[in-house]
């Protein structure tokens, strides 16, 4: 999986933030809220294609979580974008 490249990152204040422009059109923008786990979670993607179970393991380096419990968590997130268009 990796990141629509119409799709970017912003931390706005202490809040995570994707905006996506549809069909490179500004007028259609939309703007998705990530809690600072999807955000970390966002950052480990960019610029890669990373599959659910390199991004659990690359989660579970960084923090304090069991990796079945993060790796349904991860690819419950990655359905969800996936559903939205932010990544392919």
């Amino acid at each position: 999986m990796k990141t629509n490249s119409n799709v970017k990152l912003r931390k706005i204040g202490r809040r995570f933030m994707i905006v996506a422009d549809s069909d490179n059109e500004t007028s259609k923008t939309h703007v998705y809220e990530l809690n600072e786990s999807a955000a970390r979670l966002w950052q480990m993607m960019s610029g890669k294609d990373l599959s659910a179970d390199e991004l659990t393991e690359c989660f579970c380096e960084e923090f304090d979580v069991a990796k079945d419990v993060a790796h349904a968590d991860i690819e419950r997130q990655l359905e969800e974008w996936k559903r939205f268009g932010l990544i392919e």
